[in-house]
């Protein structure tokens, strides 16, 4: 900071500013474009600068203070707009982003991203029928727009499912997935979050969306697979793989694609020992066999079966892994 408090020449500044930025270098830029608006405060450019760096660095907190001095001294824009709300919404105040778009909607031009915000910040208040309207709006301007938007939001999606939403996030996903043009990346939202909910009935539902969409890519097939083995489905996920290693052979498979389903083949391979070792289990009632058996179930998701054998230690299991 000291060498740049020596610098009087605004231009040069600027170059230095605008050098940190180009070159991500947020924590540089952040000093900088911080001179610059105290040199120069009713430059906008600098302003908006100035904030980015706050939000690049994830430091959300003063990034929603510099955003709304922004919005404060040089008006609202979209961007601003939308940064801000991106703000309260990586704090998780959802209520004061739904605020913020709700009364900036006629103030300002709107694009595909702000319909994103709004989806996420409908959904974190728990209003899901202005979630799916402000959704379908991000399909329509992101068509029009040609922009990734649908990308983005099912990125933002994924981390509100972490923070607590999941059961909303797939809500939303059943009401919104029919009308979308492009569904892949949504339906990989949909995936992940029912894969950290354990519904596996689900997680296939999706992955076999995206193998009738896109019938040449291993991913479906693999989500589809990985579904099948924790649901204890193994018969149909031999099934499947037999057919996914006739469709994508290993001479023609790419180095992670040839990962995934080698490490769908391993647990497959194990799960299927730990069955035929529990079909030739000797039935001695002896504390040895009985937990065996009942760790067997369990590996193999039949949990009613673990929990008749041993319910004390099925309990226990149960509790560890949140099942």
């Amino acid at each position: 900071m000291d060498e740049l408090s020596a610098i009087d020449d605004v231009d040069a500044l600027i170059v230095i500013a605008q050098g940190c930025f180009h070159q991500k270098d947020f924590t540089g830029g952040l000093k900088a474009f911080k001179m610059l608006c105290r040199l120069r405060p009713g430059n906008a450019h600098f302003a908006d600068r100035y904030a980015h760096c706050y939000s690049a660095l994830n430091r959300w907190s003063q990034a929603r203070e510099a955003w709304a001095q922004a919005i404060e001294n040089h008006g609202k824009s979209v961007g601003r707009v939308n940064q801000l709300a991106r703000c309260f919404i990586e704090l998780q105040d959802y209520a004061a982003a739904r605020t913020l778009l709700a009364f900036s909607r006629e103030q300002v031009d709107v694009n595909a991203n702000f319909f994103v915000f709004a989806t996420i910040a409908s959904l974190g208040a728990g209003d899901l029928s202005q979630a799916l309207d402000s959704a379908q709006n991000v399909e329509r301007l992101a068509v029009e727009e040609k922009v990734p938007a649908v990308n983005y939001l099912g990125g933002l999606l994924d981390r509100l499912g972490r923070h607590g939403h999941a059961e909303n996030v797939l809500r939303l996903l059943d009401l919104l997935l029919p009308s979308l043009v492009n569904r892949t990346r949504l339906l990989r939202t949909g995936i992940g979050i029912s894969g950290v909910l354990r519904r596996w009935e689900t997680k296939a539902s999706y992955a076999c969306e995206m193998i009738r969409l896109e019938p040449n890519a291993s991913e479906g097939y693999v989500h589809q697979m990985h579904a099948l083995l924790e649901a204890g489905r193994f018969d149909e996920c031999q099934q499947l793989l037999i057919e996914v290693n006739a469709r994508f052979p290993k001479s023609i498979r790419i180095p992670e694609d040839d990962k995934l389903i080698g490490g769908i083949e391993l647990r497959l391979s194990s799960w299927m020992t730990w069955k035929r070792l529990l079909c030739t289990a000797d039935e001695f009632q002896t504390f040895q066999a009985l937990n065996f058996r009942a760790a067997a179930h369990m590996t193999l998701k039949q949990h009613e079966q673990a929990y008749l054998l041993n319910p004390r230690g099925f309990r226990s299991y149960w509790g560890e892994h949140g099942l």
